[in-house]
């Protein structure tokens, strides 16, 4: 049974987004994700709950944040500030009493009034842009009944909204989730099974999660949604003319109209830091938007509209 009004776990509200969809938007990024995908330039939005990030080139280790942590989870030992993170709950009691700002808490419920208070502040510059509300994540098909009811909202205050999503989740949490979002930006990393099994955790079925896939943009296609197939562009991963092919062959299969091209960049690295997480991608330069100008004239040469950056 739908939940009337669901509470949502939000990583954070962002205005004046430019990149995620037709003219301005406000971002509601949600948290958790079911991918592991290495190159992530989210780690924090993975978890599905609460989490405390550390920015250890602020911390001075003077010892307030031990003090003010009531599961005594904080310790200094020597020159390190260490984080029992099995004591930890995310309570956040540590953060405001930083002097420093080093201290982070990722993610918090919040009501569908309480994000449409943040929307309303960017109103103004919806109409004028043609801009809306974006919905990402992390994966925002995961919280469904919280989704819909967004859109929900939206819909009836006249404000367009967007998705983003990987579309790897059953149809009826999909449906449930997008019937009332106006566009989908709709991930497309690779439809090779070998490359795909970088993205899941070890034992998922590959087979099964393509077909998932395919048949959820065909039913999204069936249903009338507006999809723009969006394809992060990956150094050693997919940033070969062979993977471009395959887009441009799925995307006439399914009657797609556009592909946005993204390049692979580094803005999320330091936050692998926070988490006390290894960055996999830590070493992989780059790439460059100017150098994708060859897939996008394939794409373009095949009668697909194609943008660089989205």
């Amino acid at each position: 049974m739908m939940n009337k009004n669901p509470m949502g776990m939000i990583l954070s509200i962002e205005n004046f987004r430019l990149h995620d969809g037709n003219g301005i938007r406000t971002a509601v990024f949600l948290k958790g994700c079911h991918l592991c995908c290495p190159w992530c330039a989210n780690p924090e939005s993975q978890k599905p709950a609460p989490q405390l990030g550390v920015h250890h080139n602020l911390c001075t280790r003077c010892g307030l944040c031990v003090d003010a942590c009531p599961r005594e989870a904080i310790y200094i030992i020597g020159t390190n500030l260490l984080l029992n993170e099995a004591r930890c709950n995310a309570c956040g009691e540590c953060v405001p009493k930083c002097p420093h700002n080093a201290r982070q808490l990722y993610g918090g419920y919040q009501s569908v009034e309480q994000v449409m208070r943040e929307i309303e502040k960017d109103r103004v510059y919806y109409s004028r842009s043609g801009g809306g509300v974006v919905i990402t994540g992390g994966e925002p098909l995961l919280q469904p009944d919280f989704v819909r009811a967004l859109s929900l909202r939206c819909r009836g205050e006249i404000i367009d909204t967007t998705i983003e999503t990987s579309g790897y989740v059953p149809w009826n949490r999909l449906w449930t989730a997008c019937e009332y979002i106006d566009t989908i930006l709709l991930d497309l990393k690779t439809l090779d099974l070998h490359r795909m099994a970088r993205m899941f955790p070890a034992g998922t079925n590959l087979e099964e999660m393509e077909l998932l896939y395919r048949g959820n943009v065909k039913q999204l296609v069936e249903m009338g949604k507006q999809i723009i197939l969006r394809c992060p562009i990956l150094p050693g991963f997919n940033d070969d003319m062979v993977h471009i092919a395959q887009v441009v062959r799925f995307v006439k299969e399914h009657n797609i109209q556009r592909v946005d091209l993204l390049a692979f960049h580094q803005y999320g690295s330091y936050k692998y830091g926070s988490l006390n997480k290894k960055y996999p991608f830590k070493d992989v330069p780059a790439v460059q938007e100017d150098s994708l100008g060859e897939m996008r004239q394939y794409i373009l040469k095949s009668g697909i509209d194609c943008e660089i950056g989205g």
